[in-house]
């Protein structure tokens, strides 16, 4: 008897296969969720950095007082975007008591820090305001 060519494929072959798919598959599904993780932390420092400069700019357009400590008002917690709270924004606002140069009498240091994702990262910006 005279057997001609085998067709089809062993089941050796079809196990190699499978598992080379599977590595190839989870290799793309690891980079594409390390991207979706990338973009969202992205996205929430860029939100976390436009509230504190919406704070900052806030702070700069209210009359100067000479009295920096509680005196400047925060934003209206309807401003903040989602998923942050009056509780995540601390500003500090000092006094220097240096006169500048152009001979301006007061001029406040005013530093924001915002805090995202439960706290355990946070946006600083630090500003000027002066009585002109």
């Amino acid at each position: 008897m005279n057997r001609g060519r085998q067709r089809g494929i062993s089941l050796l072959e079809a196990l190699i296969a499978v598992s080379i798919m599977a590595i190839v598959g989870s290799s793309i599904y690891i980079g594409l969720s390390m991207g979706i993780k990338g973009t969202d932390s992205v996205t929430k420092s860029r939100a976390a950095m436009d509230v504190a400069q919406s704070q900052m700019e806030s702070i700069k357009l209210q009359s100067f007082n000479t009295n920096p400590s509680p005196s400047y008002l925060t934003l209206d917690p309807g401003d903040l975007p989602e998923g942050f709270t009056q509780s995540d924004i601390s500003i500090d606002v000092t006094r220097i008591d240096e006169t500048p140069a152009d001979g301006t009498e007061d001029i406040h240091r005013v530093v924001i820090v915002v805090e995202y994702d439960g706290g355990n990262k946070s946006v600083t910006l630090e500003g000027y305001k002066s009585d002109r």
